[in-house]
C-alpha cells in the first residue's frame, strides 16, 4: 500500500499598526494583518512586554480574513513598550504563521492636580463648577533603566494627587 502525505504550503502574515507609535493610553489603534491571496481562516493579534510571552489583545482574537486582510481596532493596549504580532491560524492549504514583531510604545497619562473638584462658583438657581485639569505625558522609563552616576529620578504624590518629580544626587570631595 502506498501512503501519500500532502503537507500544507507555508503560510505568511504581516502586521501593520495605525497610527504609528507612540500613542497615549486609551487611544484607538487599528491593527491590520495582511496575508497572500488564497489564505483563509483567522488571525489573532497579540502583544508582549518582554518579547517572549505573547498574550491575545482584548477583543482581537480570531479575526476573520476578508480577501487578504484581518483587522482589529482596540483601545485596550496598556502603557509601556511592547511587541505586537499577528498569528495566522492556517487552513487546509496553508500552515499557521506568525508575523515579525512590530515594536510599539503606549505612553501613560498622569493627571496632575485638579483632584479636589473645587473652583466652582454659585449662582441663583443652582451651582456650577469648572476647572482645567492639565495632563502630563510621562515617557516610558523602564524600571531597569540605568541612570549613570548617582542621579535617579523619583516621583511622589501629595494628598491632593499632585505629582512631584525630583532628582537626587550625591557628591563627595576629599579634604
Amino acid at each position: 500500500m502506498l501512503e501519500l502525505t500532502i503537507s500544507p504550503a507555508a503560510g505568511s502574515v504581516s502586521l501593520g499598526a495605525s497610527p504609528g507609535s507612540p500613542i497615549t493610553v486609551g487611544a484607538s489603534v487599528k491593527l491590520t494583518a495582511t496575508v497572500p491571496t488564497g489564505q483563509t481562516g483567522t488571525v489573532n493579534f497579540e502583544s508582549s512586554s518582554d518579547g517572549t510571552t505573547y498574550t491575545s489583545i482584548a477583543s482581537c482574537n480570531a479575526q476573520a480574513i476578508t480577501a487578504t486582510t484581518a483587522t482589529c481596532t482596540t483601545t485596550a493596549l496598556p502603557a509601556g513598550t511592547m511587541d505586537l504580532e499577528a498569528v495566522y491560524s492556517g487552513d487546509v492549504n496553508y500552515a499557521a504563521a506568525t508575523s515579525t514583531a512590530v515594536p510599539y510604545v503606549v505612553n501613560a497619562v498622569v493627571v496632575v492636580g485638579g483632584g479636589g473638584g473645587g473652583g466652582g462658583g454659585s449662582s441663583s438657581g443652582g451651582s456650577s463648577s469648572s476647572s482645567t485639569v492639565p495632563t502630563v505625558t510621562i515617557k516610558n522609563i523602564p524600571s531597569s533603566a540605568s541612570y549613570g552616576g548617582s542621579l535617579a529620578p523619583s516621583f511622589s504624590t501629595s494628598s491632593d494627587g499632585t505629582v512631584f518629580s525630583t532628582t537626587s544626587s550625591t557628591s563627595s570631595s576629599a579634604l
